[in-house]
């Protein structure tokens, strides 16, 4: 026979669950909401908040705005943006998810095909650098002067493209511009030689390679990575990325 008492005894329990768990829920998005419109007072338009995480310190969460990760303290309405330490690992909060995302990022790029990408140098070259560039760059633009020795060395220069200024920039229509070219290698020579090229748009890969560059830990250009993923940083004189990639 069923002991009525018993299950309506199970039923309040489970009413009371679930109530508490919707209460929970309501504070949790309330606190968020809260982390949101603090932050939106000091951080600029531009950087767009798109998650907001709580951490397993108190009052503290994990905040991707734009494509920065931020270490938020959070209460009434003080904020404070920092950096945390897990002082027994001896670690950072955000230098381990930088070290995360960089790794995933790393994938991502073997991932990608050089069909996505623009080659030059030596293009059966066995060796090569990954190259993140941006037609207004005096540096890249210098990089690119090299392009006919290091063909010369062996190496294969893939190039993808990494508008500085963002995506609603000059740059970026003109990295869009040399993408959509008939012929990209003469649309880049052209746009760093620093004449105007024909602006053309059509689908291209330019705000996915920003965005992975970013996740990369590009901050400036040019970006020089050799095939095995060691970073060589800025621009690197032909004679020692040759011999970075063994070639000379």
């Amino acid at each position: 026979m069923l002991n009525l008492k018993k299950i309506s005894v199970c039923s309040l329990l489970a009413l009371a669950f679930v109530a508490q768990t919707l209460v929970t829920s309501a504070w949790a998005q309330s606190e968020i909401d809260s982390v949101k419109a603090n932050l939106g007072q000091i951080i600029p338009s531009a950087m767009e908040i798109s998650s907001v995480e709580l951490t397993a310190m108190e009052n503290v969460y994990e905040v991707v705005a734009g494509t920065e990760t931020l270490y938020v303290y959070s209460r009434d309405k003080f904020v404070m943006i920092g950096e945390v330490f897990d002082a027994e690992r001896r670690i950072s909060w955000a230098q381990e998810k930088r070290n995360k995302t960089r790794e995933e990022a790393l994938v991502e790029l073997g991932e990608v095909p050089e069909s996505n990408m623009i080659i030059m140098g030596d293009k059966q070259g066995e060796r090569y650098v990954t190259v993140f560039t941006d037609t207004d760059c005096g540096w890249c633009q210098k990089f690119h002067k090299d392009i006919p020795a290091l063909a010369r060395g062996g190496l294969k220069v893939r190039y993808m493209m990494w508008p500085r200024a963002g995506l609603n920039s000059e740059s970026y229509r003109e990295a869009v511009s040399v993408w959509c070219s008939g012929d990209q290698g003469r649309a880049m020579t052209i746009a760093k030689n620093r004449k105007e090229i024909e602006q053309i748009e059509c689908e291209n890969p330019v705000a996915d390679q920003y965005a992975l560059g970013h996740r990369l830990g590009v901050q400036g250009t040019p970006f020089v990575m050799l095939d095995d993923g060691t970073v060589l940083g800025g621009y690197v004189p032909p004679e020692k990325l040759l011999s970075e990639a063994g070639l000379n």
